[in-house]
């Protein structure tokens, strides 16, 4: 298993580009090692929505959700919400932590506007 120690990349905290950083880290050792990997974001500040957007959505359009949700093991995440959003997906994520599997679900609205 190979191990991202983020905090030794980024510093205590985050900015946009240190996301293309650690995304390049990923996917170099998917490609060539095809290992698991575990990410730890222990004493980082700052990891939202957005910098893991940047980190996987790339990733996921390569790999699939279910590859990297298998391959990639996170912790020390203060905001662990953001990581499941964008690699679980968003509808998805609570179905996932409860392990629950949905076959099919849609909600639709009807939003009727009176004067």
């Amino acid at each position: 298993m190979k191990e991202i120690i983020v905090k030794q990349i980024t510093g205590e905290e985050v900015v946009a580009t240190d996301a293309i950083i650690v995304k390049g880290i990923i996917k170099e050792v998917l490609i060539s090692k095809d290992e698991n990997i575990q990410i730890d974001f222990q004493g980082v500040k700052g990891v939202d929505s957005s910098f893991m957007s940047s980190v996987f959505t790339d990733l996921i359009y390569q790999y699939g959700r279910r590859y990297l949700i298998d391959k990639i093991n996170v912790i020390n995440l203060q905001n662990y919400d953001s990581y499941g959003r964008v690699v679980y997906g968003t509808s998805n994520y609570w179905c996932y932590e409860l392990n629950i599997k949905v076959v099919s679900f849609r909600i639709w609205f009807k939003i009727v506007y009176v004067a």
